[in-house]
């Protein structure tokens, strides 16, 4: 009988103590901490400057594609072959240049998001305000949002407007 109940006091003991270790996880979206609050630093101008460039390029070139196309017709309806052939052949090199200047672009732009993203000031001022948030919230680990190994998260965990706020209070704004 002694045996029963002292089996069944350290059931209780252990099933108490590890109620308790049961921690709090949390989530952060590190694009958007870059995107919001490192909005006004000089390489996020910089890649702000890139995209706009390369937007503007992008619809310069889908404005003479479609004047093209709009040629062509016109040929088509005036059946000139050799012109529609000519048109056609400025339509798949405008083309093809479209598709190699997306790919160097947005390559470009990707590298210097990772570049600025790793710069150790960056990443330090970043982490000790995740750190703090953590803390003051009691969470225990805090994961990136795009880790590909997490399936859901609530809204809840998410603490990356936290951090964002801890970040323009230390910045004074």
């Amino acid at each position: 009988m002694k045996r029963i109940i002292s089996a069944l006091l350290l059931t209780l003991v252990l099933s108490s103590g590890y109620s308790q270790v049961i921690s709090r996880v949390g989530v952060v979206d590190l694009s958007k901490i870059f995107s919001q609050y490192f909005r006004e630093s000089v390489s996020f101008r910089k890649i702000e400057e890139l995209q706009t460039t390369y937007e503007e390029e992008r619809r310069n070139i889908i404005n003479q594609i479609d004047k093209l196309k709009e040629d062509k017709l016109n040929a088509q309806r005036n059946s000139n072959e050799s012109l529609v052939l000519r048109i056609e052949k400025q339509i798949d090199e405008k083309q093809e240049y479209l598709k190699d200047y997306h790919s160097v672009m947005t390559n470009r732009i990707n590298r210097l998001k990772e570049s600025m993203q790793a710069s150790s000031s960056l990443s330090s001022e970043i982490l000790q305000a995740i750190g703090y948030v953590a803390e003051q919230e009691g969470y225990a680990v805090i994961y990136k949002a795009q880790d590909p190994n997490i399936l859901f998260f609530s809204k809840d965990a998410d603490i990356t407007d936290l951090v964002i706020q801890r970040l323009m209070r230390n910045a004074g704004g």
